[in-house]
């Protein structure tokens, strides 16, 4: 698991990116909020900024790769935003609450699958 900093809480940006390593691989992640929409979105790029996934909606508890995997480009895992206070019936993504109490969160593959059969 890779916890992917949120530079939101430090400096109250609406745009931020990043270098990290996810599965062996350095990815360049931006994310972004949309103020227009009033949410959160990721876009992950190789190091050369070429696109590899653009535009993902981070919604609580919803992999970001599920519709991807044919993408062989992404990597082996995905990312999920994560409720901290695991209220799924109370969501209240906001600019203000992401990094506060919404994580963002990158799981690899064998991780998943061990949270599948414990489950």
């Amino acid at each position: 698991m890779v916890i992917i900093p949120t530079f939101n809480i430090n400096n109250n940006s609406a745009r931020f990116s990043q270098n990290i390593d996810l599965g062996g691989t350095i990815y360049n992640l931006l994310i972004y909020w949309n103020n227009r929409t009033e949410l959160w979105f990721l876009d992950i790029r190789d190091l050369n900024q070429n696109p590899i996934l653009t535009g993902s909606l981070l919604s609580p508890n919803n992999p970001i790769f599920a519709n991807s995997r044919a993408n062989q480009s992404l990597p082996n895992g995905d990312i999920v935003l994560i409720d901290l206070k695991n209220d799924l019936d109370n969501v209240d993504l906001t600019f203000d609450t992401f990094g506060v109490r919404y994580q963002v969160v990158f799981y690899t593959d064998e991780e998943i699958a061990n949270a599948a059969v414990v489950s």
